[in-house]
């Protein structure tokens, strides 16, 4: 049987290996739902501004999710 190697990849390991992100996709996208809103909740919660991190980890999931939202 003959193998077709892709950038260091059989065509069988990256199927493999993309069957399993697919199937993690769901709990990945809710955990960035749960992400985000724990970050909101913190920033509405605080008396002070939040850290530049936590906005550029806001702006980042908010761009994954348009991502994955095909927006």
């Amino acid at each position: 049987i003959a193998e077709i190697k892709r950038e260091g990849f059989t065509a069988f390991e990256e199927a493999e290996a993309n069957a399993r992100l697919i199937a993690a996709a769901p709990t990945l996208y809710d955990t960035l739902i749960d992400a985000r809103s724990s970050l909101m909740t913190a920033r509405g919660a605080s008396q002070v501004s939040i850290s530049v991190e936590a906005k550029r980890a806001i702006v980042a999931i908010d761009k994954a999710l348009a991502k994955a939202e095909g927006r």
